[in-house]
């Protein structure tokens, strides 16, 4: 190492060097300013520090920074600690986590105004909790919200008009490692819980850290996780939610709680229970002019005059706490109490503080009020209103912005509590009826070096792969193959890794068509002691690894623990999935899907337009309301955890055209929703219950194709600790070249012989084709060429499908 120290002892500029670099040493820098001094030094492997003579500094670069050259990554973990640029333009968003703050100090009379650390108080129904989604980042609030266990904390969203009753999270915000926000929600109370965000990851995010405040109890601090950079965005920078949600609502409701939660401050932080008479400060006073055409408008300062001119409360946006100062609110109550009109404001929003509404007809008066953040809430005069000042509306105008609740799944702790007990009940299952006799509870990865999973760890960055042979890189020692073959499937369906507690750190789906060796990636959280593996394969059951010790250095600040079963960044090929259908076909004991006539099993495919839906349960079916739904019952008891685990529909050639794996937290009925692509004639649906097996439901006729969707495959194959496992998604060699081999065929299948001579590329198994059915094939390809011919054809075509 060669490095510099300015004249107060602070390093300037570092370079780490490699032994292959040439000599002599070096290290070059553009001096940053504020340096008077510098004095270098450098370390020796052998011999230690040694230290220059100091250099008076002359000359600065304005434009250059203090600097470190270390190299602490690896190729297997390219992006540990990335860096951006921190932006310096502030906008709304750090202008209302300034005004968050300031409450803190001023409303909840702390010291100063550092959030609240959920974690270290041990307060886990304000902590919000991060989770990511491909590139999504997912902040709720509660730890119910992550483990799905209802024994655990969600916090409300509780609306109400009265001051004493209103409780919910307000906002909701995400910080980088520079502690800048790239995104930020406000949020209603009339939401439902938990409360959330949803925001894509900027580029050159690093790490995130939530935030959360809650109306009634202040700023808190949550989880930070680690980013890396598949994760990010290239094509966005950080963004701000707060100015750009939905449109201006006239909810009462919105009126009604906004109102409630201003006389909530106010009283907190002032100690009153009534407003201050704005004709005793008339820069605050908002004062209301009828006019006389069915409108008011409500003015902020319009009567304080200064030396002849109207001085205006002003709207100072800043990011220091001390010094944001703007008029949060004005709204109009009527003679009853009720509010009439009302609108919010942002303190980058143009001065002076004001809004024109209509007046809801049978208003006889009106009295205005205006909140502002920092010397709260005052009254202006009451005003008289004629039947001829109102229009001829009867609703009152709310304009408060508030954001779309986002829709948004995602695997809770319970989830991998669940999977890993059906993967225990498969074990059971297999044990009693197949001639492996798969061993109880589980296989000893000891004793099968190709079904071992190893844990292998490099620092920092942890990794399991199944056979010896991955582990030690020695060709001679086995690996695990991963076959994707519909005639052959064989490979490890699924990987976890527990820590000393048998907590689950990770937990990941495979794909048959990924290369062997079955890999996953996984952070070790900090507090970890040991980790062992466990890995299922599709045919030959369950194994466990050994425990591994874990030292300080193999943990991770920021790790992404917990149930991270999730969607791939680059997505599951369609030929990947029409393989992986051939496992669930394996699977099913009776040799081919079943049909179920009491419809609780049953998938069901309806259309609207290009819009299809299929559904399990005859009860969730247009028109069957009570009608039987199958359930979706999470538990981490093998005996109980019952769900269905996909959802999908082939077409007329017997090829995927949409995919859907759900969790057993998803709620029932399972559903798939999916875009029809184009060329798509028949489609028929099927799914797959973890205890009972694969089901068929009927054909559909396919009127029209949505040109510019595509065949898809929603499977959850990917972890936060390994978010992308390519480029690409992996594809099934095998059913590419059938797929590959049906396109040739169409294609030498001429419109000049089609009706006439049809080949059927149809295939079913001869033992599913009883005597009625065969008469139908034999009339429909009977030969003939007359009119009469075709429309025998064309009788029999749908009856037979």
């Amino acid at each position: 190492h060669v490095y510099a120290r300015d004249d107060l002892g602070n390093l300037v500029a570092m370079c780490e060097l490699l032994p292959t670099d040439p000599a002599p040493a070096t290290c070059t820098f553009e001096v940053p300013s504020g340096v008077a001094a510098l004095t270098p030094f450098e370390f020796c492997n052998k011999h230690g520090l040694y230290v220059g003579s100091a250099v008076q500094v002359d000359t600065i670069n304005p434009t250059a920074n203090r600097r470190c050259s270390k190299r602490e990554c690896a190729e297997s973990h390219p992006s540990v600690t990335q860096i951006s640029h921190k932006i310096d333009v502030p906008t709304d968003c750090d202008f209302w986590r300034a005004e968050l703050l300031r409450r803190q100090v001023d409303e909840r009379g702390e010291a100063d105004d550092t959030p609240y650390d959920a974690a270290a108080l041990n307060n886990q129904k304000h902590r919000p909790f991060l989770r990511v989604e491909g590139k999504m980042a997912i902040a709720v609030v509660g730890e119910g919200a992550v483990t799905g266990a209802e024994t655990d904390l969600i916090h409300p969203m509780t609306n109400s008009s009265d001051p004493s009753v209103v409780h919910w999270i307000d906002t909701i915000w995400l910080e980088d490692q520079l502690g800048q926000i790239i995104c930020m929600r406000k949020l209603a109370p009339t939401e439902p819980a938990p409360a959330t965000l949803v925001c894509t990851i900027p580029q050159g995010t690093s790490q995130i850290t939530a935030f959360q405040h809650c109306n009634s109890h202040g700023t808190f601090k949550g989880q930070m996780l680690t980013i890396d950079s598949v994760q990010t965005d290239s094509s966005l920078q950080r963004e701000c939610s707060l100015s750009t949600c939905s449109d201006w609502t006239s909810d009462a409701q919105v009126c009604a709680y906004s109102v409630a939660e201003y006389w909530r401050i106010f009283s907190r932080e002032f100690s009153k229970t009534e407003a201050d008479d704005g004709n005793l400060n008339l820069k605050h006073k908002p004062s209301l002019t009828v006019h006389g055409n069915g409108s008011a408008t409500v003015v902020v300062g319009g009567e304080n005059v200064v030396d002849s001119s109207v001085t205006y409360h002003p709207m100072s946006p800043s990011t220091d706490p001390s010094v944001v100062h703007w008029i949060n609110a004005i709204w109009v109550l009527d003679g009853d109490g009720d509010v009439v009109a009302s609108k919010e404001f942002l303190p980058t929003n143009a001065g002076p503080a004001s809004f024109t509404f209509e007046i809801p007809a049978g208003t006889t008066k009106m009295t205005a009020y205006e909140y502002c953040n920092k010397h709260g809430l005052f009254v202006g005069d009451e005003t008289a209103v004629s039947s001829a000042d109102a229009s001829a509306s009867t609703q009152s105008i709310c304009n408060s912005r508030t954001c779309d609740t986002p829709s948004v799944s995602f695997a809770k702790e319970v989830d991998c509590l669940a999977l890993r007990a059906d993967s225990k009940r498969r074990q059971e299952l297999e044990n009693g009826r197949s001639p492996l006799a798969f061993p109880l509870p589980w296989g000893q990865g000891t004793s099968n070096e190709k079904h071992n999973p190893y844990i292998v760890l490099s620092g920092p960055v942890a990794k399991v792969v199944v056979g010896k042979g991955a582990a030690s890189g020695v060709g001679s020692d086995p690996v695990h193959p991963m076959v994707d073959d519909p005639t052959e499937i064989h490979y490890i369906e699924t990987i976890w890794v527990e820590d000393q507690n048998g907590e689950i750190l990770a937990y990941r789906h495979l794909s048959p068509s990924e290369p062997s060796p079955a890999t996953l990636y996984f952070d070790i959280p900090e507090g970890t002691t040991s980790v062992r593996a466990f890995e299922y394969c599709n045919t030959h059951g369950l194994f466990q690894g050994d425990a591994v010790a874990v030292t300080a250095a193999n943990t991770r600040a920021g790790a992404r623990a917990g149930c991270s079963v999730q969607q791939c960044i680059e997505g599951a090929s369609v030929s990947a999935c029409q393989a992986f259908t051939a496992e669930l076909g394996r699977r099913e004991t009776s040799g081919s899907a079943k049909d179920d006539p009491s419809g609780k099993h049953k998938p069901y495919l309806w259309l609207n337009g290009t819009s299809a839906t299929i559904v399990v349960g005859v009860g969730a079916t247009p028109g069957n309301q009570g009608g039987l739904i199958h359930p979706m019952v999470d538990s981490d008891e093998t005996d109980v955890v019952h769900w269905i685990s996909h959802v999908y529909a082939r077409d007329d050639l017997g090829n995927l055209v949409a995919m859907c794996e759900l969790l057993p937290t998803d709620p029932a009925p399972a559903t798939c929703t999916f875009e029809v692509p184009p060329g798509i004639i028949f489609m028929r649906p099927y799914e797959f219950c973890n205890k009972h097996g694969l089901y068929v439901g009927d054909v559909v006729q396919v009127s029209a194709g949505n040109p510019s969707a595509s065949r898809q495959c929603k499977k959850r194959e990917c972890t936060e600790g390994q978010p992308s496992l390519g480029e690409v998604s992996f594809s099934s060699a095998s059913v590419e070249s059938l797929l590959n081999s049906q396109v040739a065929s169409t294609e030498r299948i001429s419109s000049s012989n089609m009706c006439l001579q049809h080949s059927a590329i149809f295939s079913v198994d001869a033992s599913a084709v009883d005597a009625t059915l065969q008469a139908m094939v034999d009339d429909l390809t009977k030969e003939g060429e007359t009119v009469s011919d075709t429309q025998r054809r064309v009788s029999v075509f749908p009856g037979l499908f």
